[in-house]
């Protein structure tokens, strides 16, 4: 008993992270960071992000939900250029 207990703990947790918007992706970018493994469910079917993703409608890209997001924060802004949660706008 003492044994299959030890086994069982040493194992790596199993984490579920349920939406992709920037809560869930920051969570699982920081488990990542602390070495764990985790799956994110969202119900997104076009990419992550939630209400703050971008859409590709009529060949041109349109946010979903929220018209822009403001990054002050340096680790933030990385955060949104890695994640593929939001995209840069440009006029062009």
């Amino acid at each position: 008993s003492t044994a299959t207990t030890t086994a069982a703990s040493s194992q790596a947790p199993r984490i579920a992270i349920i939406g992709g918007g920037f809560a869930g992706l920051a969570c699982g970018r920081k488990l990542k960071e602390l070495g764990l493994q985790a799956t994110i469910f969202d119900t997104g079917k076009r990419g992550p992000g939630g209400r703050a993703s971008s859409r590709l409608w009529q060949g041109q890209y349109a946010d979903h939900a929220v018209q822009f997001v403001t990054a002050s924060d340096p680790a933030f802004e990385s955060f949104l250029e890695g994640s593929g949660a939001a995209l840069r706008w440009s006029s062009q």
